[in-house]
């Protein structure tokens, strides 16, 4: 972990903490069931436990929304999962209806917990302290971005090996290249923001236009990912019935075709707004196909990505709007869990790229043209 996303994550939980009131509510908690437990009839102290953990309840709600996957990965590194857990309402709530009775056992596990977790944020404090006097100048120095785009490469889709990773990275950069020069007319490279081992996790940054594409053209394939989740469901059934191979061939045909078609949407989508050249324009829509289809088949096999906005962005009302309108897509992104039959890209194809479907290709082309002259030949000399 980087010292820029060391402060960062120092200071998500800081303030996520105190915006939320999660050890305050923590502590109301505490002390409410102190009293219930020496005069367990007294309707005050009751109610108080009742809104503390309404508050509480709401606050680790919160916690859903407002921590990606890639800093949950970072707060986890750090051991702060335990102490920004969403189900940390739950747990507290289960104690006191197990001790419901006896309260002082409940009170002591949310005390345990409380003290616990006040020790774990005063070291985030004090760290935070410390960075922020150590990187001061350099954080002064620093524009924060206005919007990122996180990609989450399982290393299952890389078999853990450095080269396929190389693929990967290639895979995003070109991706971003080719949806920049779609927006933008320029193909310009993503800049990298930072590299997480947890994941791993690649974080870039590019134009706002760039990753409301971005986020607009995976949302199209997550929403039609239902219907195929359903047919594949019904694929299943049809092999389980031990019906004909014709009937799951179609299905299978019906789902790629579905896939193909959004693909194809996704391109028109992302040329609607090119005016240059036809000719980069018809070159740039065989790419952006090539990448659209690869991006699909990568997150049928677990990568996800996470578009981060910050809200409080000085930025001019049009990048506000856009801004909002990303955070709006972003907040539509839940990706499906990882398909024990992938479909849509070959294990080959995940590890090598489109290098090797143009290796394949071309020595597909070349014994093609081998055997068209062999039957060249029999056909003169027969």
């Amino acid at each position: 972990m980087t010292t820029d996303k060391l402060y960062e994550i120092l200071c998500l939980m800081v303030h996520l903490d105190e915006e939320l009131g999660l050890q305050r509510s923590l502590e109301q908690i505490r002390d409410s069931l102190a009293n219930l437990a020496n005069q367990p009839a007294t309707k005050p102290y009751q109610s108080d436990l009742a809104s503390a953990l309404s508050a509480l309840s709401d606050g680790a709600d919160q916690l859903r929304k407002r921590i990606s996957l890639t800093e949950w990965g970072a707060i986890d590194e750090l051991g702060g999962s335990e102490y920004f857990d969403p189900s940390i309402t739950d747990k507290v709530r289960t104690s006191v209806g197990r001790n419901a009775i006896t309260l002082s056992v409940a009170h002591d596990f949310v005390q345990t917990l409380a003290t616990k977790r006040g020790e774990f944020l005063q070291v985030l404090k004090t760290s935070l302290e410390g960075l922020s006097h150590l990187l001061a100048e350099e954080q002064s120095k620093k524009e924060s971005p206005n919007a990122e785009a996180a990609f989450v490469i399982p290393k299952d889709l890389f078999g853990n090996r450095l080269g396929s990773f190389g693929t990967e990275i290639n895979f995003i950069n070109q991706l971003m290249e080719h949806l920049s020069e779609a927006v933008t007319g320029e193909a310009r490279s993503a800049e990298l923001q930072s590299l997480s081992s947890s994941g791993p996790a690649v974080v870039v940054l590019a134009g706002l236009g760039v990753l409301h594409l971005l986020g607009d053209i995976i949302n199209s394939f997550l929403d039609e990912w239902e219907k195929i989740r359903k047919m594949r469901n019904v694929r299943d059934q049809v092999r389980e019935l031990g019906l004909s191979n014709a009937a799951n061939g179609e299905i299978t045909e019906t789902i790629l075709a579905t896939v193909e078609e959004v693909v194809e949407a996704s391109t028109r989508r992302c040329l609607a707004e090119y005016k240059l050249d036809i000719r980069l324009r018809n070159e740039l829509e065989n790419n952006l196909k090539v990448d659209i289809r690869r991006l699909f088949g990568q997150i049928e096999r677990g990568l996800t990505v996470e578009i981060h906005i910050r809200e409080d962005a000085k930025v001019d009302e049009d990048a506000k709007q856009e801004l909002r309108a990303i955070a709006e897509v972003a907040q539509k992104m839940h990706f499906p869990a990882v398909s024990k039959e992938p479909m849509l890209l070959t294990d080959n194809e995940v590890l090598e790229g489109e290098f090797l479907r143009a290796e394949v290709a071309t020595t597909k082309t070349t014994t093609e043209k081998a055997a068209s002259k062999r039957t060249s030949r029999v056909s003169i000399f027969g």
